[in-house]
């Protein structure tokens, strides 16, 4: 359907700190752009249909990217049955898969949250459009109860991130094999940040 799709879903996440006299409250906007699921067979197959999707890197990533669309649909279905049964309490499926774990927290607990569907006016692309609007219906029924962010003491805080940048530090000095090496070294250079914002507002 789109043989120039990237295949990958795009995720910005923007933090607001602020101080309210000793206290910091921070808040987060996610923004996900979320790919369209692929098709296999048919006119609209993104890739080459004469052969296996297993057997070319886009099949792989089709299949891998329905993969997390599905178990975004499963969380979100799960998380709006928990609010009709007024129950808050997180399911392990909800960090299934790194999609769904990035969208927790906009699934459970406060969050306000919305989604736009982009649908085509083809009728060549019409069961694409039917199957986009139904995930768009799902997701109207997840109604969660938008609250503002507790404050928390910034000493408390700026003691748990100097905590966890000295560990992730530890751990990285220690080496770490393969890819798990660089998340390690990402998560340094996020805890060095989280504590250079909270050192700059309480020297403020």
């Amino acid at each position: 359907m789109n043989d120039t799709s990237s295949r990958s879903h795009c995720v910005a996440v923007l933090k607001l700190t602020v101080l309210e006299g000793g206290a910091v409250r921070t808040s987060r906007l996610q923004f996900f752009d979320l790919m369209g699921s692929e098709r296999f067979v048919g006119q609209n197959a993104a890739h080459d249909s004469t052969q296996s999707a297993k057997a070319t890197m886009g099949g792989w990533e089709g299949i891998f990217s329905n993969i997390s669309l599905m178990a975004l649909y499963s969380c979100i279905e799960l998380a709006s049955q928990n609010r009709r049964k007024k129950n808050p309490k997180p399911d392990k499926s909800m960090i299934g898969m790194l999609l769904t774990k990035l969208l927790a927290g906009s699934l459970m607990g406060s969050a306000l949250t919305g989604m736009i569907t982009c649908v085509s006016q083809s009728p060549r692309n019409g069961d694409e459009t039917y199957l986009s609007l139904g995930y768009g219906n799902t997701m109207s029924k997840l109604l969660n109860k938008a609250e503002p962010q507790p404050a928390k003491p910034i000493d408390v805080l700026l003691a748990a991130a100097q905590k966890k940048h000295a560990e992730a530090a530890a751990v990285v000095a220690k080496g770490v094999l393969g890819k798990y090496q660089a998340a390690r070294a990402a998560q340094v250079k996020a805890f060095a940040h989280e504590c250079s914002v909270l050192e700059s507002l309480k020297a403020a």
